[in-house]
């Protein structure tokens, strides 16, 4: 069979597909966003009065609704859980990014209904996660090209090898995912784009440049650059926010990325001096996720590149020292000329991450990690010992002193021999509560609070049997 037929059968079982299981999650959906529309509103407001970003995606577990924007005259954005944007041209459609399968066909239905009908010649993908992958099979006609990075096809290999692993853990975090891992489906890029060679094209009259980009979400991050507009669709290499620290460990479960690759990639998107910069998620705080100003973009990118090589040198700095790893947790922080929104990436999972980056999970500290029995194999044995009675009575003086953590590892060496222990239980749920109400006043962090809220959860059924 050609690939062109391969392609039209693809689209049409995905469509059929489409009609038949998504109205319900989209159905789904949009009765929790009903529900939280006013809250975020209320967030968003707060935050943007304080000079914060807002924490509706951490509070929420809820996606961003379908919606257009125009960036400009040309170029039509598709909101939603991650951006599908669209370029117009007189000889055709180009296609950055295609979202993920649960939203795809919506956002492309929307985009569709805002173009002229031109064949779509161009799928460029920013890089191999599914949120920016899914709907590649419904914008491939006939002669469409996907162009990817160099490393997309071993991305794609190493995400499909540790699927059950990661959906286990995103369906955690992001519970609107569909309850049932989606079949892996392959994509075969037609040009792959490596990081020290542009790949150009020019169409309808608009001049195209495809650039790697490695470091914020992996080996294979590209952009797409307008050169003649200075228009940067950045894909995720910049994240959800701008500026933000970027996400070089994500608590999801990834490989680490490499911070002086970044470093390189930030360095050469300042050079370019772009005027407009299309973000790759939609964020409520700024409207579109689209940025303007040429000062304000080379503020912004200069500023993460600053934070991101400060993090990682004092990070090298406290290794030489002798500083164990919670040390250097414990005390590096950006100092305030480089402060900036957490709300993806957090600094002290950077450091931490950094430190097995550079020097690997043995710290050559505690001689039991070189083994697999861990330390709660033993907490049963600990709580015989000291006492369930003495071990909870220290655990309430330090939540009531504001120690949380020392909280938690008591409790947890409690609720290890007795599971149900109703005190245990009430100063864990108290301790998680001072813990998210930590993460809502100070980082925002997303993963983090919404970890918070789950390991709650868990806390308040039990408590409950």
């Amino acid at each position: 069979m050609a690939r062109h037929e391969k392609r039209s059968c693809l689209v049409f079982a995905l469509v059929a597909r489409d009609a038949a299981t998504k109205h319900m999650q989209r159905k789904n959906i949009m009765k929790t966003v009903l529900k939280s529309a006013a809250l975020a509103a209320a967030l968003v407001q707060s935050a943007l009065a304080h000079n914060e970003p807002a924490a509706t995606g951490a509070d929420l577990h809820t996606p961003p609704t379908p919606g257009v924007i125009a960036v400009n005259d040309f170029i039509y954005q598709a909101r939603g859980i991650a951006t599908v944007n669209l370029i117009v041209t007189d000889a055709g459609l180009v296609v950055f990014d295609t979202g993920t399968d649960v939203q795809a066909a919506e956002q492309r239905r929307r985009l569709l209904a805002e173009v002229p009908q031109r064949p779509v010649t161009h799928v460029i993908l920013s890089h191999a996660h599914a949120d920016h992958t899914g709907g590649t099979p419904l914008w491939l006609g006939k002669n469409t090209r996907i162009i990817a990075h160099r490393e997309f096809l071993k991305a794609q290999d190493y995400l499909a090898a540790i699927e059950l692993f990661q959906w286990r853990r995103n369906r955690t975090l992001f519970t609107y995912l569909p309850e049932q891992p989606q079949p892996h489906r392959k994509i075969e890029p037609d040009v792959l784009v490596g990081t020290e060679r542009d790949y150009e094209f020019t169409q309808g009259g608009r001049r195209f440049i495809v650039r790697g980009m490695p470091g914020a979400e992996g080996d294979d991050s590209l952009t797409l650059w307008l050169p003649d507009e200075r228009i940067l669709l950045a894909g995720d290499a910049l994240g959800p926010m701008f500026p933000q620290f970027p996400n070089l460990y994500t608590m999801r479960g990834e490989k680490f990325r490499d911070p002086l690759a970044y470093v390189d990639t930030l360095n050469r998107l300042i050079a370019m001096e772009p005027e407009v910069l299309v973000l790759g998620h939609f964020t409520p705080d700024y409207a579109s996720g689209v940025i303007r100003g040429r000062d304000r973009i080379k503020a912004g990118l200069s500023k993460i590149r600053d934070a991101v090589s400060y993090v990682n040198d004092q990070t090298v700095a406290a290794m030489n020292a002798g500083k164990s790893v919670e040390e250097a947790i414990a005390t590096i922080r950006l100092p305030r000329q480089l402060d900036m929104t957490q709300i993806h990436g957090r600094v002290s999972w950077a450091v931490r991450g950094l430190w097995d980056y550079y020097g690997g999970w043995f710290h050559f500290e505690k001689t039991t990690d070189l083994y697999p029995v861990p330390a709660d194999a033993v907490y049963p044995d600990i709580a015989e010992l000291a006492g369930t009675e003495r071990l909870v009575e220290r655990a309430a003086g330090f939540q009531t002193d504001g120690k949380p953590l020392h909280a938690l590892h008591l409790v947890d060496i409690v609720l290890a021999a007795d599971q149900r222990q109703p005190a245990a239980l009430r100063i864990k749920r108290e301790a998680l509560e001072s813990l998210l109400a930590q993460a809502r006043s100070q980082t925002f962090n997303n993963y983090e609070i919404q970890w918070l809220q789950v390991q709650l959860q868990a806390i308040q059924r039990a408590e409950t049997r």
